[in-house]
């Protein structure tokens, strides 16, 4: 199975020209340089004044660290989080209502996966440390074994409001000699800058595998919940998108009013996407299945929501079809009515979750992505709301 890495963690900038249909200019700032696979699994946000915040993992010491850019900086200043512990495998960094640093991570006990999160002290520059979970939920490797292959752990995390935050994770736990696997999104939230719920299912526990499918079937595609997206709505409840199990399934699920309670419905499915496509019965096909993987979700401000994903089709970990594959965008309108388009088909891929969307004012969107065939990023933009697509 092929990565996509990035040895140098490089912020890409984009100025934008009159008609965008003239061509673009791209510059390039080289955040850190360490050549010891020090910018693995980067995750950015701005804040309001329009500084830069990434965190980052640095594989060879085994640290999360933190880069901040003023925005009339040339220079990025970076720290470690948790300078005395070993974490950083993923991580994801937003900016709270009250202008806070926040994180969430995985930390690396004796090899396993713990949940973490953080929020940066403003007056000390510490960063304030809290246990979401004191469960283990994976392996913390990138090496393969036969007790944990080819699982990605994820995890995602947004504001309710200054004191609320709504997490969500994917438990990469699989131990194929024994038979045990926890391949499923669980779902914590702390309220009041209170305690944190114990980590739990948002659906019933239902089978996530068929035992008597091959090995191989069993760890090929997407799982419950392994490419997550979760956001602050514009009603003030939370907002989630995530894959169902190998069933060709994209699901929203909508905060209720009650805490911790949630209504969650099919938001896109293979047989809508197979109605759309030539190939429709590679969609439909049950032995081949559909795989949700790259996601990502952001909001413009006429109050609609812009979302997207690709998909993918597999027998496997081999990729027998990788070739159907397409990039897909949903426009997401204050009424709450989607508009779904398929953007880029076939393309092969995005790396699982390497792709992003952006929204410049309501009607331009950008999304990129990495492409498996070129080994490159690549950007499609819109300027019609949508409709229209530029690679």
């Amino acid at each position: 199975m092929k990565r996509f890495r990035m040895f140098r963690l490089i912020v890409i900038l984009m100025l934008f020209c009159c008609n965008l249909s003239h061509g673009q200019q791209w510059f390039y700032e080289t955040v850190t340089n360490d050549l010891q696979e020090g910018g693995l699994y980067p995750s950015m946000t701005k804040d309001l004044q329009g500084n830069l915040h990434a965190t980052w993992w640095n594989q060879f010491q085994d640290k999360l660290m933190y880069g901040f850019k003023h925005r009339d900086s040339l220079s990025w200043r970076m720290e470690p989080v948790d300078p005395l512990k070993n974490n950083g495998i993923r991580s994801k960094i937003k900016i709270s209502p009250t202008g806070l640093v926040s994180a969430a991570w995985f930390e690396n006990i004796n090899g396993r996966l713990f949940l973490r999160f953080g929020i940066r002290n403003a007056q000390t520059n510490l960063w304030e440390i809290e246990n979401p979970s004191d469960d283990q939920w994976g392996n913390y490797s990138e090496v393969q074994t036969m007790n944990d292959p080819y699982l990605e752990p994820s995890l995602d995390f947004d504001f309710e409001n200054a004191t609320n935050v709504h997490l969500l994770f994917f438990n990469a736990r699989y131990n194929r000699q024994l038979n045990q696997y926890g391949l499923d999104m669980r779902y914590t939230y702390r309220y009041n800058s209170g305690n944190w719920q114990k980590p739990e299912f948002l659906l019933p526990d239902l089978p996530l595998w068929r035992l008597d499918l091959p090995y191989d079937e069993l760890i090929a595609g997407c799982r419950y919940g392994e490419f997550m997206r979760i956001i602050r709505g514009f009603n003030g409840r939370m907002l989630s998108f995530f894959p169902g199990n190998n069933n060709g399934v994209l699901y929203r699920m909508t905060q209720n009013p009650l805490l911790g309670s949630w209504n969650i419905t099919e938001f896109d499915s293979a047989m809508r996407l197979g109605a759309q496509n030539p190939i429709s019965q590679f969609y439909t096909d049950v032995r081949l299945g559909v795989y949700y993987e790259g996601m990502d979700i952001t909001t413009s401000p006429d109050r609609s929501y812009h979302l997207t994903y690709s998909t993918s089709h597999r027998n496997g970990r081999n990729d027998l079809f990788e070739q159907y594959r397409a990039l897909h965008y949903c426009r997401i309108d204050s009424n709450n009515v989607p508009r779904f388009q398929e953007i880029y088909f076939p393309f092969r891929g995005t790396y699982n979750s390497h792709t992003s969307v952006a929204v410049k004012g309501n009607d331009t969107i950008f999304i990129s992505y990495a492409e498996r065939d070129s080994n490159r990023y690549r950007l499609a933009y819109s300027t019609d709301t949508g409709f229209t697509w530029q690679l």
